[in-house]
């Protein structure tokens, strides 16, 4: 995740050991407030193309479903879309339950009360930051074995959640950020033989990148 080599944890590292080489690797060369990566490193050198890793069963082909009147614009709070405001009740999401179904399900929420409505309401389960780190453990452990089929969460598991079987990821957080867009929309096409994994899109972010 070298896109956060910018970060001050990250330059203290960096700062201590002056004279060594950096490599850094990453699926998201950006970063949201704008921080030049070439600060740190001298050259970007580009990977293989989403298509090519399709086509060689590195990650799984997908359908991705995004209305385009559902372009959620909230206000703004420091870099990004102050996602706190958005209420349940918004009409702009419609019926997520007509989406619902037996697959492996992550939701991506655009607020902790938010989340939580909405794994009451599909039959899924809640976890964020403040979950006690075993209750969490527990909680991943029964996504992966099935246990659990729908995870309601706000930003929690997004980079590096491994979990190739799951199958579908819900949007319903808006955000400025090309980096935690494709995280958390992508972390449904891990690779598993015949799987084709599915996005719905409910806040038009593949329209705002």
């Amino acid at each position: 995740e070298a896109h956060h080599s910018t970060a001050k944890t990250w330059q203290n590292i960096i700062n201590k050991y002056p004279n060594v080489y950096i490599i850094g690797l990453t699926a998201t060369p950006c970063r949201l407030d704008g921080t030049p990566l070439g600060k740190i490193f001298d050259c970007l050198i580009l990977g293989v193309t989403a298509n090519w890793l399709i086509a060689n069963n590195f990650i799984s082909p997908y359908n991705y479903f995004a209305p385009s009147i559902n372009v959620v614009t909230p206000e703004i709070k420091g870099s990004d879309f102050d996602a706190s405001s958005i209420t349940y009740k918004s009409k702009i999401y419609g019926d997520v339950n007509k989406y619902i179904s037996d697959k492996k399900t992550i939701i991506y929420c655009p607020n902790i009360a938010f989340s939580m409505q909405m794994a009451e309401q599909v039959g899924g389960v809640h976890f964020d930051g403040n979950t006690p780190k075993h209750e969490r453990e527990r909680i991943i452990n029964d996504f992966r074995t099935g246990k659990i089929k729908i995870l309601c969460n706000v930003d929690l598991i997004g980079e590096g959640f491994d979990v190739p079987d799951c199958e579908c990821v819900m949007l319903l957080r808006p955000t400025m950020s090309v980096a935690l867009y494709i995280q958390q929309s992508m972390r449904c096409i891990r690779y598993v033989p015949n799987k084709v994994a599915t996005i719905y899109d409910f806040v038009g972010n593949c329209y705002r990148h």
